[in-house]
């Protein structure tokens, strides 16, 4: 029994250093199968002290070497989830296994575990294994969690509006679908296009747009008048002529004035359709220009005009 001979070394290197062991009454380092300081192979050799005894006996010291490796990790991957209510989800995920040349197989350490609740965003999670003797290494892989897709229409028709003679029983009317922003695909309609609406009547579209957790409405109406019963009422629409005076040497002026505006009987917005000039425009010298606006709803047209006059000199009018 040598009281000094070391212990077991377990270590990731493979270069060792010890302390040589020490034999009372016995002078000499005895005969080593390795010296400290040599390298050694992955996984263990035993190293022996052989020291000369009396009458011919001899005294042993042996230890083991035990280099470790922890071998590479394999980190699972994780598909991007959807958040339930915009805030994070519970993940799963399979905690990478470790192996190790002398502990063999076990779990490796991640610094979130499964079933943790991750935020909405993008985590990166972190895996290590530790072996015997504090071989390691490590993989990572990314937890996505995308909060709920929105869900809305867009691109809806406005009221859909038609005019029609008298004695027709009504109008095919056509109209794109909205638009659903979580895929870019036309919304399912209740009616689709085209539809025939009855003179006098107004059919409402009611259209929806489903995602993942949630789903959207919208609506537009769509109606078809009378020509008969429509009427335009001009608002502001000036009766005068304008005239403007400027000074002898100006080639002429830049006039504004307030734009006029309809309004129909049905109470509906009435649109300008067309137009020969607008507020800002240059008018020359010695010119009288007419200006017209035409107003247009569900078929019916209303015009409003009025004249511009620049004078080439400092007359009254």
């Amino acid at each position: 029994m040598i009281p000094e001979c070391p212990s077991d070394i377990v270590s990731p290197t493979t270069q060792l250093f010890w302390l040589i062991p020490n034999v009372p009454n016995i002078s000499g380092d005895g005969t080593p199968s390795q010296v400290p300081g040599s390298f050694f192979p992955m996984g263990q050799t035993m190293v022996t002290y052989r020291f000369p005894g009396s009458s011919g006996s001899t005294a042993d010291c042996e230890f083991a070497v035990i280099v470790t490796a922890a071998g590479n990790l394999t980190c699972p991957s994780v598909q991007p989830l959807v958040s339930s209510d915009n805030f994070g989800r519970l993940v799963d995920f399979d905690t990478p296994a470790c192996f190790d040349d002398v502990g063999g197989t076990f779990n490796s350490v991640c610094d979130w575990t499964p079933g943790s609740l991750f935020i909405a965003g993008v985590t990166t999670v972190t895996c290590t294994c530790v072996g015997l003797g504090t071989a390691s290494s490590e993989c990572s892989f990314v937890v996505e969690v995308r909060p709920v897709p929105e869900v809305d229409c867009v691109n809806v028709p406005g009221p859909i509006v038609r005019a029609v003679d008298l004695d027709k029983l009504g109008d095919t009317v056509f109209f794109d679908p909205p638009t659903c922003i979580s895929n870019g695909a036309p919304a399912s309609c209740s009616r689709q296009s085209p539809i025939f609406v009855r003179t006098g009547t107004t059919e409402t579209v009611v259209c929806t747009c489903t995602g993942s957790l949630s789903e959207a409405t919208c609506s537009f109406p769509v109606t078809v008048y009378s020509s008969e019963s429509v009427q335009i009422q001009m608002m502001n629409c000036p009766l005068a002529t304008f005239g403007f005076t400027p000074a002898s040497d100006m080639e002429g002026l830049v006039v504004f004035w307030s734009p006029p505006f309809a309004v129909s009987s049905t109470g509906l917005a009435v649109e300008v359709i067309d137009q020969t000039h607008f507020p800002g425009d240059f008018f020359p010298m010695a010119s009288t220009t007419t200006v017209v606006y035409v107003f247009g709803f569900a078929g019916v047209t209303a015009t409003c005009q009025f004249d511009i006059r620049v004078d080439d000199a400092v007359t009254p009018f």
